[in-house]
């Protein structure tokens, strides 16, 4: 295998740094900005993961129909994700002890959701492929993903941020 994630971090780096600043420039909303990371990794995450993988034929056609499976079910908790990023943003600066908290659950919840059915797929990607090209593909995929989140992340006010600033 000639890729490896430190040759691969820089064009992640580089779509990471894009999105940024074009949520900067734009000055997106978290909904359009979550609408342009899941139309860029929707799209072309299935390219970025063939290309770093380099599948023989027989492991992409065992590979493939795994990650869609997963791939789908992903995006369900990446809405649900969403949603509370959307929430937290039209409802900041008006948030109770009860909405901070229902958040903070909600985020635990989906991350301990995303966690398990990482787990669950690992099992099954490692049945397609061995365990290590399995284990190769966990270990990009977490990557891409906290690189989209610490993007939507550094975007985020923290709670009292703003009002901070203000005085």
């Amino acid at each position: 295998m000639t890729h490896s994630l430190f040759i691969f971090r820089p064009a992640l780096l580089f779509v990471g740094l894009f999105l940024l600043t074009t949520s900067l420039i734009a000055q997106t909303t978290i909904k359009e900005e979550a609408d342009l990371i899941k139309e860029i990794w929707g799209k072309e995450k299935k390219a970025l993961v063939d290309a770093y993988m380099e599948f023989s034929p027989a492991e992409a056609d065992a590979f493939w129909p795994v990650y869609e499976e997963y791939s789908q079910k992903s995006r369900e908790l990446t809405a649900e994700r969403i949603r509370v990023l959307n929430h937290y943003g039209n409802n900041y600066g008006k948030f109770t002890g009860e909405d901070a908290d229902l958040m903070v659950k909600t985020v635990l919840d989906n991350q301990a959701a995303v966690a398990k059915l990482q787990k669950k797929y690992y099992k099954k990607f490692k049945k397609a492929v061995d365990p290590v090209r399995a284990a190769q593909f966990l270990q990009m995929e977490r990557y891409l993903q906290s690189s989209v989140w610490q993007a939507i992340n550094n975007n985020i006010p923290f709670i009292g941020e703003l009002e901070k600033s203000r005085m």
